[in-house]
């Protein structure tokens, strides 16, 4: 008896969480249309639609137009959005983004807040006093969970490796639960971009993508059969980490990275060298670049080159549906889109699909948005279309 009591609570669980799904990816939608669509009876979709309607996380919208054939008008429903809210966290280089967002993806806020000279204890302080006064008043339940991204290596929530900052005695999962009793989640932000792709754009008509990362270093994110994978230690998709080869000698070039020869941070310095003038950045190679300035025409083509085979590299391996590229500095400058296509279809046959994603700024954060949202619903193994 107990076991079948035990059955019918996984039961309940699992088509409450189905109810949810539906409710989140497809609303408005009302409960007969659940019912058809998962093959449930119309009182056990009310029963959890009740369930879901008593803790506020659902809203019905009123009453639809009545079929064809007559009967009881549907009552439609959708998430609510203001049940609760989420904050993500990305610690870059030189700044510390936050966003903040209503459950279903809906931007409240987003800042930039600089950290240069921070250590990762200084970090931590201004991440938990930005919480802190964080004042959002219509929702119900207030702040539901945290991610933060890290450019790094990250093995269950725990960072093993940043190039940047010293992360190695802190522990940010425990300290941000401890401070705000609420799920927190710690992932790579070439990851959470791919979540972001998968979750939020065209790539959820995807099982199997790649979504590459080309900021100061280069990572990529794997989605394979529609679910991130991370790789036994959370080292999956370190491509920047890559020893580079030379190809003339056929011998490792001093054991350099390729994030040291093509990440955006890479291709600023080179230009840096060349123009000998240590201020230039990102927006200065956009406008060098539209000046038809040669050398930074040069060092873009050679970039191109460069992501082309990194591209071809990656596909080989993993064999995506489709690629995209999260660079700021090809979204400033959609024509290196172009040239890296061309230099890839020479080598590669057409073996992917080359996409730009869209929205790089804001790509990890609301990825880190889904990952969260999934993980305080309980419900990680569940698609959820923001």
């Amino acid at each position: 008896m107990a076991k079948k009591v035990l059955n019918q609570d996984v039961m309940r669980d699992v088509n409450q969480k189905l109810v949810l799904q539906q409710i989140f990816n497809e609303g408005p939608i009302s409960r007969i249309d659940i019912s058809k669509r998962l093959k449930l009876n119309k009182s056990t979709v009310s029963t959890l639609f009740n369930m879901l309607q008593d803790e506020n996380l659902v809203v019905e919208l009123g009453e639809g137009e009545a079929s064809v054939n007559g009967g009881r008008r549907p009552r439609f429903t959708k998430i609510n959005g203001h049940w609760g809210y989420t904050v993500s966290f990305e610690i870059g280089y030189r700044h510390l983004h936050m966003m903040v967002n209503y459950l279903g993806g809906e931007i409240i806020s987003f800042n930039n807040y600089d950290i240069v000279g921070f250590d990762m204890s200084a970090i931590l302080e201004l991440m938990v006093a930005k919480l802190h006064v964080l004042r959002i008043s219509d929702t119900s339940r207030g702040l539901l969970g945290i991610c933060v991204a890290v450019s790094g290596i990250v093995d269950n929530n725990r960072i093993t490796y940043a190039p940047f900052l010293d992360m190695s005695h802190e522990n940010l999962q425990t300290d941000l639960e401890n401070e705000f009793s609420v799920p927190v989640v710690i992932e790579n932000e070439a990851n959470l971009s791919a979540i972001y792709e998968r979750d939020f754009n065209s790539a959820g008509d995807f099982n199997n993508t790649l979504t590459v990362s080309i900021h100061k270093g280069i990572g990529a994110g794997i989605i394979i059969n529609g679910r991130l994978y991370r790789g036994l230690h959370g080292e999956a998709g370190e491509i920047g980490r890559s020893i580079m080869m030379d190809a003339n000698v056929g011998v490792m070039d001093q054991f350099r990275k390729v994030e040291d020869y093509c990440s955006e941070d890479a291709i600023i310095g080179l230009a840096q060298s060349i123009k000998e003038d240590s201020t230039i950045q990102r927006q200065d190679l956009v406008t060098l670049f539209l000046a038809d300035d040669a050398d930074i025409k040069r060092i873009l083509k050679e970039f191109c080159a460069a992501i082309s085979k990194i591209l071809f590299n990656v596909a080989a391996n993993f064999d995506p549906e489709v690629i995209f590229l999260n660079s700021p500095l090809i979204e400033a400058l959609p024509e290196l889109l172009s040239e890296i296509r061309q230099d890839y279809r020479q080598i590669a046959e057409n073996r992917s699909l080359i996409q730009l994603a869209q929205n790089s700024q804001y790509a990890t954060l609301l990825g880190g948005c889904s990952l969260i949202t999934h993980e305080f619903l309980n419900m990680t193994d569940y698609v959820l279309k923001f």
